[in-house]
């Protein structure tokens, strides 16, 4: 018996695994982003965490919508 490898996913796997891997890194940066508006004490310190915090969100919000396409394509992909 020969196997055989079925390479029809590979594509698929490799974006999934590329999403994933940007999703951790985007919860990673949100933990840390929290972890600081804690340990804000003064309020010029917590004017520039909110500044840093809002363009790390709007980042995060972007990059998820894409993670939605790139997955509703590839659903659209697969069911064909």
């Amino acid at each position: 018996m020969v196997a055989t490898r079925n390479t029809s996913h590979e594509g698929l796997i490799e974006q999934l695994a590329g999403l994933r891997t940007e999703l951790s890194r985007m919860g990673a940066n949100y933990n840390q982003a929290v972890k600081k508006l804690h340990a804000v004490s003064r309020i010029k310190d917590f004017e520039h965490w909110l500044v840093t915090y809002e363009l790390d969100r709007r980042k995060l919000l972007s990059q998820v919508e894409h993670a939605g396409l790139v997955i509703a394509e590839l659903a659209a992909q697969w069911s064909r």
